[in-house]
């Protein structure tokens, strides 16, 4: 996949399409091992993300497709069910308390280590 990234942008270059598929398969047989024990709105947003991001493989060599498709992905993932919510919290907010809860599982810091990479 080329990359439009202005230069100097670290660009991470450590993942091959191979480790991307694998890592979607593992991610896939988690989410299947999931949905056998319980349906809830968790396991509906990761089919979700999960699609999207099965999409966005598929693209090819077509960054811009595959950029939309993850974005899409990434809002599936942190999407929230906003109609059972008493309280008026942001939209902002939400995307900090996702963010912050990817941060806090991510004890490895692999997430920045491929970020800074």
């Amino acid at each position: 996949m080329q990359s439009n990234a202005p230069p100097g942008l670290p660009i991470p270059a450590q993942l091959s399409s191979r480790d991307t598929a694998h890592s979607l398969a593992t991610l896939s047989q988690r989410h299947q091992a999931l949905i056998t024990r319980q349906r809830n709105a968790f396991t509906l947003r990761m089919h979700r993300a999960l699609s999207w991001m099965q999409r966005a493989e598929a693209a090819g060599g077509d960054d811009d497709v595959a950029f939309v498709c993850l974005w899409i992905a990434f809002n599936a993932a942190y999407a929230q069910d906003a109609a059972g919510s008493i309280d008026n919290i942001s939209e902002r907010q939400t995307f900090r308390d996702f963010v912050g809860q990817v941060c806090q599982l991510d004890a490895d810091k692999a997430l920045a280590a491929d970020a800074v990479a």
